[in-house]
């Protein structure tokens, strides 16, 4: 699943034509937030089992972590149309 969410991203990514570009690693932006989205649902992933096995100690800061993340996805989604649209 989270193969297919970084190889979607980032042909999504790519087909916009000013977003086609290369970060410093060589790689394309798209690649690289299909895998910041890839990393992202490993750790739903991780959650998901570790609450399976009753480790709820381990999973307090990582789903700290998340609702963080979560919480500043509007804003910078926000961010990016204001981008795109100015």
């Amino acid at each position: 699943m989270a193969k297919a969410a970084k190889w979607a991203f980032a042909k999504l990514v790519d087909n916009i034509g000013f977003l086609r570009r290369d970060t410093g690693s060589g790689a394309s932006l798209g690649e690289s937030l299909g895998k910041i989205a890839s990393l992202l649902i490993w750790l739903f992933g991780l959650i998901a089992v570790l609450t399976v096995f009753g480790m709820g100690g381990v999973v307090q800061p990582i789903e700290g972590l998340l609702n963080t993340v979560m919480q500043a996805l509007p804003g910078i989604v926000m961010a990016v149309v204001v981008f795109l649209l100015a």
